[in-house]
């Protein structure tokens, strides 16, 4: 048993936790650097871009493949295991399964739609969990008594939750205007919006 769960744990802290999910953003922007290192030449060329769809499920699948090693072995990604958060199996504390450790990433990622707006969804919750946690039944957990006491912030939630779910999804809704599939490339037209518009104004 690990020394976490020795000790008295208690729900994360907010700030922590926003803290670690910085760091595991910028973390996981080196796992796509051969893609923004080919989108970057195809822009100094074109007036567009365009990525080999090889190279961006490689990112992704390494990128993947370190979430789940990260979560099996040390129990939390590296921004969680800087901040001394740690991942569990909510009902026990126990140290996450396999098939734990690959459900809580995967929920991420499916949730590409909604952006950041599902993992506003923990302010409703006294255990801050959030649609990854349901479904991998898992919570983040800290060693130690919180400063502050839990609170339901349903109005936040709710706020943020809309927010950023519907500005991720208009987002990926205008930028898949421009993109189209070509010879193994996924090819982005950035003029493709603006023409649309151009031709609805008139």
């Amino acid at each position: 048993m690990s020394e976490i769960q020795i000790e008295k744990i208690d729900v994360a802290s907010t700030e922590r936790r926003l803290i670690a999910f910085g760091i595991d953003q910028c973390l996981g922007l080196f796992f796509y650097l051969p893609v923004g290192m080919q989108i970057g030449f195809s822009m100094f060329l074109n007036t567009g871009w365009e990525l080999e769809l090889k190279w961006l499920l490689a990112s992704a699948l390494v990128h993947f493949a370190y979430d789940v090693l990260f979560l099996y072995f040390l129990g939390a990604t590296f921004g969680k295991w800087m901040m001394g958060l740690r991942v569990v199996a909510s009902k026990n504390a126990a140290d996450l399964t396999l098939f734990q450790a690959i459900l809580r990433p995967l929920a991420d990622r499916l949730s590409l739609f909604f952006g950041n707006g599902l993992r506003a969804l923990a302010f409703l919750r006294y255990d801050r969990t959030h649609v990854s946690d349901w479904v991998a039944e898992t919570r983040v957990v800290q060693a130690g008594e919180r400063l502050r006491v839990v609170k339901r912030r349903k109005i936040l939630g709710v706020v943020l939750f809309l927010f950023l779910s519907c500005g991720a999804f208009a987002e990926f809704y205008q930028q898949a205007q421009g993109l189209s599939y070509l010879d193994g490339k996924i090819v982005f037209d950035p003029t493709f919006g603006l023409s649309n518009s151009v031709q609805r104004s008139k």
